[in-house]
């Protein structure tokens, strides 16, 4: 009975597996020689090529993308109050001060706070950043054109600011896709989760004019000043 292939192979793939079963063939009538005939001065020659890239399937993982309903719902379920400072204090404490669960809970509660808050001033800071890089690259733009500047954007950023080129341009490509939607800065999401969002994003908030209306509103951004509490702001990186 001759067996039905339920899959086809390309033919790279297809040669691939053909010279590993050639070589385990090989390989057996090889060492049954070993067996009745004792050592060898020779070897079966091992395929180069890569048999279980070609036959292993790849594990990915299931991302189940939100409607703009459960995405809108998720982010305004992480809005964070940003008219306070975040307090260094809380991440502060010795352990012998944590004696019960009920402590350790308070303490995790308190602090996972503050890491949203800061999640959401960090998000305020790249965004804006991020504005005021394209402003200037505008600017820089006009300069090199007139010829007053003669490098590149890139190393005008690397050798008077310091920031490299990819960094600034992710910060730039951030700001032109959410910058204006304000609302997001009350959101005390990571940076980096925000970022992978961006596409989505910009899809909620063009999904009808009264999602755009609403990210749009300014949630009344008050200066360091204004802010309450005069703790130093904890400096954590969220990329």
């Amino acid at each position: 009975m001759i067996a039905t292939q339920n899959y086809t192979w390309t033919d790279e793939q297809k040669a691939t597996i053909l010279e590993h079963q050639a070589f385990h063939m090989n390989m057996t009538t090889f060492l049954n020689n070993v067996v009745m005939e004792g050592p060898t001065k020779t070897f079966p020659r091992k395929p180069k090529s890569n048999l279980k890239q070609v036959i292993m399937t790849k594990k990915t993982k299931e991302y189940k993308k939100r409607s703009h309903e459960q995405l809108h719902a998720y982010l305004v379920e992480n809005f964070i109050e940003t008219k306070k400072t975040i307090d260094r204090d809380v991440f502060l404490f010795k352990l012998e001060d944590i004696t019960t669960e009920e402590q350790a809970l308070e303490k995790l509660k308190d602090g996972f706070k503050h890491l949203k808050r800061q999640n959401a001033q960090t998000l305020f800071f790249f965004i804006q950043y991020g504005m005021l890089l394209n402003v200037v690259y505008k600017k820089i733009f006009e300069l090199r054109i007139q010829g007053i500047i003669t490098i590149t954007w890139g190393k005008w950023l690397l050798e008077n600011i310091g920031i490299h080129p990819s960094y600034a341009r992710r910060l730039r490509e951030c700001a032109k896709s959410l910058g204006g939607y304000y609302k997001l800065y009350k959101v005390g999401l990571s940076f980096t989760e925000i970022f992978k969002l961006k596409k989505e994003l910009v899809a909620l908030f063009n999904s009808s004019p009264e999602m755009n209306t609403f990210w749009q509103e300014n949630p009344d951004i008050c200066s360091t000043r204004e802010m309450e509490s005069s703790q130093e702001v904890m400096t954590l990186s969220t990329l």
